[in-house]
């Protein structure tokens, strides 16, 4: 009976990892700058959404990309990406940010793991978050969003491999990002030269 359940849960862990892994490779083979930041992010997360238990999952792109961080009202325009039921808005979800930035639970570099026990101020204010993983999208030291996934599912509680995945796939988002401003910037500095 022991070495049926090693069996089992072997067996269960290698299927994780190997969806982990298969979601890596689709989000690599889709880093085309073709493909806009939005685009990719849908498929992340639908992607993801096959290997992480959880209700819903978020990506907000911060539209002053790369800049400095400021609270998200003084920004002109933000592109919130969804998939399954978030529990939160849009608007809700940069003041979520706001909110986990002023009290030093996020900084931008690491992932932020909350489960039912966990403390956090900000569930005060935002009662539906039951659980949470959130991750920056950064490439270098410049963040272009947030991947968050929200509530877990059946009794679940989020870990290290769902943050360790999130961070994989928000290094990716960051670094396609982050391409693409680079592709834009070589753009516009082409047209420049043209016109001169």
């Amino acid at each position: 009976a022991e070495l049926h359940d090693e069996s089992r849960r072997l067996s269960e862990h290698s299927a994780s990892t190997f969806e982990e892994i298969t979601l890596i490779y689709r989000l690599t083979q889709n880093l085309s700058i073709a493909h806009g930041s939005q685009e990719l992010g849908v498929q992340a997360l639908k992607w993801l959404s096959d290997v992480v238990p959880a209700e819903g999952m978020a990506i907000w792109y911060d539209a002053a990309r790369g800049s400095e961080l400021v609270p998200h009202d003084e920004k002109r325009d933000t592109n919130y990406v969804t998939f399954g039921e978030p529990p939160l808005k849009q608007e809700e979800f940069g003041d979520l940010i706001d909110s986990l930035r002023t009290l030093h639970e996020i900084d931008g570099t690491r992932p932020l793991v909350l489960n039912a026990g966990t403390p956090c101020a900000a569930r005060s204010v935002f009662p539906q978050l039951l659980g949470m993983v959130l991750v920056p999208l950064r490439e270098g030291d410049r963040l272009f969003g947030w991947l968050a996934a929200f509530n877990p599912r059946d009794g679940h509680e989020f870990g290290s491999s769902e943050a360790n995945l999130l961070s994989s796939v928000g290094t990716i988002l960051g670094i396609h990002s982050g391409n693409i401003d680079l592709y834009k910037q070589q753009a516009e500095l082409f047209g420049g030269v043209v016109r001169a």
